[in-house]
Order: structure tokens, then sequence, then C-alpha cells
């Protein structure tokens, strides 16, 4: 054990050292001693001249520096071997040095301090293999004391590992820094330093973050799961990061801020939560040759131009492989951004950028170019992607597409659009010499375009725009479809069109014939924009998205076409009227053989259709009159005829018919109809009070039943299957009736309900739908009932806004694979009470959901006596009702108060009897004698059939509240049990309605 020692002078050196061996010239050597309890410094050494040598020293000082060196002659001090322990008081250090440059600090431990060792105004020191961990601040800490050397320290478990503040021209090597509170290695106001082979992990900010610290180079760091970015440079330009590993961690791999002309190669930021690296202002940087891979970004550069981003590997990041972002001036060369879930590339308000030779493959796009005028755009390759291979924004002026390669994209190759945020005041744009393979060129909106020598195999070019004047401002010539040209024609007139083309477009042509084209495995055969009086005759179209396509062109006629298996519509007619589509062949068109979309006063006539048929469509502003305006005659689907009715009145349509289509037909039964391999198999627009009774509509491509603004319709005793959208689909239909049907693996929903109030859902089978069984948006005074609801891949029941004022009971809800019952946004007064529920939204908590209610001016959703097979115990009164609420998922926080413990009896005793539904038809209810005493079941079932009953008849709603309550109020006075009262009482309310 030895005392403190305080060293002022040289004569005070030599009196407590030894002499020899300190070097150079062998002077004084302090070694060996053990120095406790200090109640000041344990060795303090000041105003020497003579070198000395600190060396096996164990010093546990509680109040000062362990060791505290201040200004001693220039390269006079080795430190080597000591242990200093401390309790991490403020102002307290392991080793201290001041004003003592050139000195040598090797081999020893400093932990529990406030900085394990802290050097100011030392520079050119040396600090090798010394361990400084768990201290309050640092393990090391240099202040001005630059071109100083750290090498093979450890310094984990600090506030943070390594400081250096206003130390430049410093070189840290080889160091371990983990688990440090903020960062491994700080480096503030010390430029021109080296950083090679160190270890920063596992620290609670950054693994290494410089500061004002330009000009540095960062080599072989190791920097994996920080907290937040593995490498930050902050104001620290003109510095260079190569081969660093920076991997997990929480934000950024590597992040520059404000750190312009910076390089950065060979670096690998692989599963960073953000970005594997990421530039903010740092102009003129480069990055090359970085594997950034599993990351949310893989490189994201933003308010960074004249930036080169070349040879970089961006392969599976969940949004982006490279983004780039208010950076003008950018290069992106040779680099692969491929499979990630949205964008290989996406480039926005960047100006004058070059791309070249990226290749972006089996991303969700890929190449978006947002708002970006004067590009370059050559030789890269994206294809192979789930959308598009580029998404180029109209507002991308004066920039030029050329030599790309666009094949196999899911949707197309090239779509110019501005999305949602509108075309804007596009163009002018230039596309050059790109080849597509099986898609082509989409055009939502139309700048000023020109399109020169592309090359399409299986694709082509389609168009929209919002004027006759975008059409015509484009240039197109030259190109060519499966080997043949691509006809493009404007402003001909008196002109017959005959000569072979692989894709053929009108704009603005009239009087013009269109004869024997084959046009085939394109994006739309023929299509005509804003051309009037045409012809189009014994044209062939084949594999298309579109056969035929007429925008703005009416008083055409089509005749003898053949348009078979194409991808949406055979013959398409939009904002065309007064045209006739006659003699012509459509077969196995995916979505409708002819549609017409706003194209009134048209004749359809003689037409053939095979699995597809007929369909129009009309906006809804649109008057009544409008569905009048159609002729239909004597064409055939499926070797049937097509049925096209009007202002029918108490008929029955019992002849077969390949597809079914009624306007204004009242009091009408359809029945035994088999309409199926077509588009929608029964239609009905402004059809009230008719029957819909045991049809079969399966394997359309739409809808199996479509009703649109049709009241008081019965849909009963229906097979309903396999249909790609909706099996049964009401719009604008209010007081309709679906019962006894059964509607199972419709490709969306079993039933779908929309704006249309009173609806009744009961008896009905509505299992393995798709998406929901049942689905209803912005309706009320909804009743479904007694239908079992199983097995369906969203929800049995779905509400969505805006659905009030509805009853859910009696149905058996079960295995559905999400909730049995969802109520969405603002659904408010939905009783749902006496209900099944078995085995829904198994692996959740709740086979329920409620989203929302208001509190104030919407009533809340209200369940009562339920059963659900996850909450049928205790029932230790045994009331038959488990003894404690079930909770319903949501954030309306309901519950079901009252649980069944047993499953309810699926069938309802209680007998209703009704003449037919039409409004004013008497009702008659059966109850029991006067004076029974029915169980509390038998009651409820009574006020079910009385509710049914009210959602049908104008009448029976009174005739409901008259017999209901009475009958009701009498049985409360008879019987006391549980909940009973309560239970009844909202009953009662539910006839008020």
């Amino acid at each position: 054990m030895h005392d403190p020692i305080e060293i002022a002078n040289d004569v005070e050196l030599a009196a407590v050292a030894n002499s020899g061996t300190g070097a150079p010239n062998d002077p004084y050597i302090i070694a060996g001693w053990n120095i406790t309890g200090s109640p000041t410094h344990g060795i303090y050494i000041s105003v020497t001249t003579k070198h000395f040598r600190i060396e096996n020293c164990w010093i546990n000082s509680s109040n000062e520096h362990g060791i505290f060196v201040d200004n001693v002659a220039t390269g006079t001090t080795s430190i080597v071997n000591n242990t200093c322990i401390n309790n991490g008081e403020y102002g307290k250090h392991g080793i201290s040095l001041i004003n003592s440059s050139f000195s040598t600090l090797t081999n020893n431990t400093c932990n529990n301090y406030y900085h394990g060792i802290f050097l100011w105004d030392s520079s050119f020191s040396t600090l090798t293999n010394n361990t400084c961990n768990s201290n309050t601040r640092s393990g090391i800490r240099l202040d001005s004391s630059g071109s100083s050397t750290l090498i093979n320290n450890t310094c984990n478990s600090n506030e943070r590992g390594i400081i250096l503040s206003e130390s430049s021209s410093s070189t840290i090597i080889n160091n371990i820094c983990n688990d440090n509170d903020e960062e491994g290695i700080f480096l503030w106001d010390s430029s021109f330093s080296t950083l090679t082979n160190n270890i920063c992990n596992d620290n609670d900010e950054e693994g290494i973050l410089l500061e004002n610290s330009g000009s540095s180079t960062l080599i072989n760091n190791t920097c994996n799961n920080n907290r937040w970015f593995g490498i930050f440079l902050w104001d620290s330009s003109f510095s260079t990061l190569t081969n660093n590993i920076c991997n997990d961690n929480d934000e950024e791999g590597i992040r520059l801020d404000n750190s312009g002309s910076s390089t950065i190669t060979n670096n690998t930021c692989n599963s960073n939560t953000r970005s594997g690296i990421f530039l903010d202002h740092s102009d003129s940087s480069t990055l090359t040759n970085n594997t950034c891979t599993n990351n949310g970004v893989g490189i994201s550069l933003d308010n960074s131009s004249f930036s080169t981003v070349a040879n970089n590997t961006c392969i599976n990041n969940y949004y982006e492989g490279i983004e780039v972002s208010d950076s003008d001036s950018v290069t992106l060369t040779n680099n692969i951004c491929n499979d990630t879930n949205f964008r290989g590339i996406i480039l926005y308000d960047s100006d004058s950028s070059t791309l070249i030779n990226n290749t972006c493959t089996n991303n969700g796009n890929g190449i978006d170019l947002w708002n970006s005028s004067s590009l370059i755009f050559t030789n890269n390759t994206c294809s192979n992607n789930d959308r598009f291979g580029i998404w180029l924004d109209p507002r991308c002026f004066g920039s030029t597409l050329s030599k790309n390669t666009c094949d196999r994209n899911g949707m197309t190759g090239i779509l110019i659009s501005g999305g949602r945020m509108g075309c804007g005041d596009p163009g002018p744009l230039t596309l050059t010499n790109n080849s597509f393979i099986d898609n082509g060129i989409s055009l939502e909106c139309t700048p000023i375009m020109t399109l020169i020598n592309n090359t399409f195999v299986n694709g082509g070019l389609s168009f929209e725009a919002e004027s006759k004047e975008q059409f015509l401002s484009c240039t197109v010539v030259n190109n060519t479809v499966n080997n043949l040209p691509l006809g493009y024609f404007e402003n001909l007139t008196d002109y017959t069109v005959s000569d072979p083309y692989g894709q053929l477009l009108l704009i603005n042509c009239n009087n013009t014939i269109v004869k024997n084209q084959h046009c085939s495995n394109v994006s739309i055969g023929i299509a005509l924009y804003y051309c009037h009086d045409s012809q189009l005759v014994n044209n062939t179209c084949i594999n298309n998205e579109d056969g035929i396509y007429l925008f703005n062109s009416s008083s055409s006629t089509l005749v003898k076409n053949t348009c078979n298996d194409n991808g949406k519509h055979g013959i398409s007619l939009e904002h065309s009227s007064s045209s006739t589509v006659a003699n012509n062949t459509c077969t196995n068109n995916s979505w409708w053989g002819i549609y017409l979309y706003f194209s009134k006063f048209s004749t359809i006539i003689n037409n053939s259709f095979i699995n597809n048929a007929f369909y129009f469509e009309i906006p809804d502003k649109s008057s009544k009159e409008e569905f009048f305006s159609f002729t239909v005659e004597n064409n055939t689907v499926n070797g049937l005829p097509l049925g096209y009715f009007e202002n029918l009145t108490d008929k029955t349509i019992i002849e077969p018919y390949g597809q079914l289509i009624l306007v204004n037909c009242n009091k009408t039964i359809v029945k035994n109809q088999h309409c199926s391999n077509v588009s929608i198999g029964i239609a009905l627009y402004y059809c009230h009070e008719n029957q819909l009774v045991n049809n079969t509509v399966t394997n359309n491509s739409r809808q199996g039943f479509f009703l649109e603004r049709s009241d008081y319709n019965v849909l009963s005793k229906n097979k309903v299957e396999n249909n790609i959208e909706n099996g049964i689909s009401f719009s604008m239909s209010n007081y309709c009736t679906i019962s006894s049907n059964n509607i199972s693996t419709n490709l969306l929903n079993g039933i779908f309900i929309e704006k249309s109030d009173g609806c009744s859902i009961s008896n009905n089978s509505i299992d393995n739908n798709k998406h929901n069984g049942i689905f209803i948006s912005n309706s009320s005074t909804i009743v479904i009932s007694e239908n079992f609801i199983t097995n369906n891949s969203r929800y049995g029941v779905e509400f969505e806004p805006i659905s009030e004022d509805g009853t859910i009971t009696g149905n058996s809800i079960s295995y559905n694979h999400g909730y049995g019952i969802y109520m969405g946004f603002r659904c408010s007064n939905i009783d749902v009470f006496w209900n099944n529920f078995t085995r829904n939204n198994f692996a959740g908590r709740s086979q329920a959901f409620d989203s929302y209610w208001s509190g104030t001016t919407h009533s809340k959703n209200e369940f009562s006596y339920n059963y659900w097979d996850d909450w049928t115990t205790p029932d230790n009164d045994n009331d038959g009702f488990v003894d404690s609420s079930y909770s319903i998922e949501g954030g309306a926080n309901n519950q079901d108060e009252y649980p069944r413990a047993d499953l309810f009896p699926s069938t309802l005793n209680t007998t209703t009897t009704t003449s037919d539904i039409q409004t004013g038809t008497s009702t008659m209810i059966t109850t029991p004698e006067q004076g029974a005493v029915e169980s509390f079941e038998e009651i409820v079932q009574t006020v079910i059939a009385i509710l049914l009953l009210v959602t049908v008849s104008s009448t029976g709603i009174i005739l409901g509240k008259r017999v209901a309550k009475p009958y009701i109020r009498e049985q409360l006075k008879k019987r006391k049990k549980k909940d009973t009262s309560e239970t009844l009482r909202i009953l009662i309310d539910m006839t008020d309605n």
C-alpha cells in the first residue's frame, strides 16, 4: 500500500520515483504501487522535464483523478499497464493529461470514472490497448489533442465510447466501442481524421458520429445494431467512407447531413430499418459499389445535387432501391435495384438528372420519375416488375427516354400519368428507340409527346387525354407492333384504312372506313378518339386488353368484327352516342363482350356472345330516360337469346335466356334462368316489386345479380356461385329481400349492398366467399337474420360508413377467417342479438369488432344475448348466461353484457305469414294464447318476427308497433327472470324506428 503521490518539479520526481528506465536516457519509473482510498489524486505529476514511466500501479482514488499529468515536457510521459477504478463522480478521470503532448498510454484499465482517459491540449499522443468501460461520460476523450493515435482500445458501456473534440488529423484504429448510451465513437471539430477497423455495435445512438469533422476517412469499420445510425456525418464534407459494414441499425446504416463532396464506396449496409445509405443536403457526393439490401430504402438522396450514384447493388429493400428527391443534376449509372415492394428507383423534384444502364426488375414499379425536367434516361432495363416498368410524370418537361428495355411488366412498360396529383401542365416528352415485350406504353395524361422508332412485341400504345387538342399534340412515327407498322392517323376525312397494321389508332378522323385489320396481342387493337361517322368492318381483334375502343366517337358503325379473348372488353364505346354495333362476334372476353359507357341512343343488334355478354353503364346523375335510349335486339349469349326487356308489368319470364337485363320492369317474376359464364348474369335497372326465384347465376366475370335503383324486389332460392366479383350486388335499391339463397365461392363478397335502405337478408347460406360474406356500405335499417355465414376469407358481415339502424339476429356465424362481424367507422345503432358465433377470427382476441361510436350524435351499437364459443363459462347460477361480459374489439369499447352459455337454436318457431311483398298487403302474426307464459327465447323469437315484418312492409311498420308493445308488456308482468326487462326494453326500442 502506498500513499498518494504529488510531484510538482524535476527535484520531487527524482526524490519520489525510482531511477531508470523511464527512457530516453533512462530517467525515472513509478511502478507496482497500490494507492487505495486517496482523498486526492492517486498520482499527480506536473511541470517536469524528465522522462518518466508509470507502470503496473493499482489506483482507487475516490475523490480525484487516478493518474493526473499536467503541463510536463513534450514526449516525456509513458503510462503503461495501470488499473484505475473510481465511483464515476463528475470531473474525475482515470487518467488525465493536460498540455502534455507526444505522450504514450498503453494497456491501462480505467473503469467507473467520469472519463476513463482524458487528454486536453496533448497532441501527437498514442493510446494503445487501453480498456475503459462503464464510465459515466466517455471511455476515452481527447480535447484539442490533434494528430493523436488510438489503437486497439476497448471502450464499452460508457455514455460515449471515444470522443475527439477539436482534435484533427487523428488516427483511430481497431478499437471496440460497444453498448454505449450514446455513440461508440464521436468526433467533433476534428477534421482530417482516419477511422479504420473499429467495431461500434449495439450503441443507443450512433456507432460512429462525425460532426464538423470534414476531410476524414472511414475504412473497414463495423457498426451494427445501433439504435440510430451506423455511421453519421454531420457538417463533415470531403470525407471518404470505404468498406464499412453498417447492418441492422434502427434508422440508417450510413447517413450524411450537410456533408457534401464526400465519397462512399464499397460499403455494406443491410437490414437497416430506414435506409442503407442516406444523404441529406450533401451535394457533389459520390456513391459507388455499395451493397444495400433488406433496408426500408437502399440508398436515399435528399437535397443532394450534382451527386453520382453508380454500380451499387440495392436488392430486397422494402420501399425503394434508390430514392432521389430535390436533388438536381444527379447521375445514376449501372445500379442494380431489384426485388423491392414498391419501386426500384424513384426520382422526384430532381431536374437535369441522368439515368443510364440501371437494372430494375421484380419490383412493384421499375423506375418512377416525378416532376423532374430535362432528364436523360438511356439504356435502363425495367422488366418483370409487378405493375409498371417506368412510371413517368408528364411534368418531366423536356425529358428524353431512349433505348430502354421494358419487358413483361404486370400492367404496362411505360405509364405516363400524374396519378392522384393530376396531369398539371404536361410535356414535352420524347420516347425513342425503346423496346417492349408483352407490354407497351400507356398514356393516362397526354403531353406534347414524340414517339419515334419504338418496338412493341405483344404490346402497344394506349391513350387517355382531357381534350382533343392533347391527342393531337403527339408525334408518333416509325414505331412497330409485332413486326407491323403502328398505324397512327390524325385528321383524316373520307379515307379507307385497309393496309395491315399491328395496332391502329385514329384521332379526329371522320367518315373513315377501317376494314380487314388483324390486331392481336396489343393493348388496344383498334382505337378511335374523336372520330365521327366512322365504319369498322370485318376486323379481327384477339388477345388484346381491349379489342375495339371508341372514345367520343359518335354515330359510328361496327359491323362483322371478331373480338375474342381480350383481357377486358371485346368492344367498348365510351361517350360515343348514336352508334350501331351489329353482327359482331365477341367470345371469351374477360369483362364484357360489348360495353357501353354513357353512349346513349346506341343500337346493339344481331351480335353473338360466348362466355361474355352485353353491359351498359350510365353515370349516377343521369336521368331515368337515358336508360331507355338503347335498342337491343336479336343478340345471342351462349347460344340463347339475350333477354333485354323494358317497361314490363305483371309478367313472368321463364323462357331460357343466356343473359337477362330488365329496365323499368315492375311486378315481374323471373325464374328458372341459368345465366352463367357471362359478365353479369341478371341485371335490373329502375325495376320495382319483382321476384327473382330459383335462378342459377354462376361463373360470371363480374356479378351474379346486379340491381341498381330498383326497390321492393325479392331474390329467393337462387344459386349464386363462383362469380368473379360479388354474388349479389345492390346499389341504390331499397326495401329488397334476399332469402333462402345459396351464395358461395364468389371472388369478392357474397352479398354487396351500398346506398340501399330497409333491405332484409334471411335464411341464406353464405359461405366460402373470398372477401366477406355480407358487405354493407352507407345503408340503414338492414335486417340480417337466420343466415348461415361461414368460412368466408375476410369477415362474416362487414358494415362500413355510413350504416345505421340495423338488426343482426338469429344467425350462425362461424369459421370466418377474420371477425364474424365488423362495424366500421360511423356505423351506429346496429343491434346484434341472439346469434351463434363459432371460431371466427380464431387467431385474434375477439370474434367481433366495433370501431366507432360518437356517443353524442349517434346511438351506440348493441351486442346482447349472443353465444360466443370462446366465452362460455362460468355460469355459476345456471341461468344460461355467462357471469361476465364478452369484450368486443375496436375503438367503441363495446361488449356483450349477457353472453349465452350454450348455443341458441337456429330455427325460429314463431309463425309469420305474408301473401306477397307489396306495399299495403295485410300481415298476420301468430302469438301465444292469452295468459300463457312463454320462455324467454320464445318472446325474443316473436319480436324478431315482428322486426322482420317492420322491415319489408310499409303497413307492417304500424302493425308491428301496435302488436309488439302490448304483447311484450303483458309478458313482463308475468315473468321475473334475470335481465328480461332490460333486454325486452331494448327490443321494444327497436320497434320505435
